[in-house]
């Protein structure tokens, strides 16, 4: 029982570091190359507005940065 609550720190400290470590940004095809348009709270927030505005934006990406 006592190492559960020795090691109990050790594993929230893995659940802690979730998406909050990243953001998520949209880029959009812009003839060679993709260019930044838009940066989402999260990452579902990214993909709503690529599902949103793919028909009139056109080809888009989800690129995913360390903070």
């Amino acid at each position: 029982m006592k190492y559960i609550i020795i090691l109990a720190p050790f594993f929230l400290i893995g659940c802690a570091s979730t998406n909050e470590d990243y953001e998520y940004q949209v880029h959009l095809r812009n003839g060679v190359g993709y260019m930044h348009l838009y940066t989402g709270e999260n990452k579902q927030d990214a993909m709503e507005y690529i599902k949103f505005y793919q028909k009139s934006h056109g080809d888009m990406q989800l690129v995913k940065f360390r903070k």
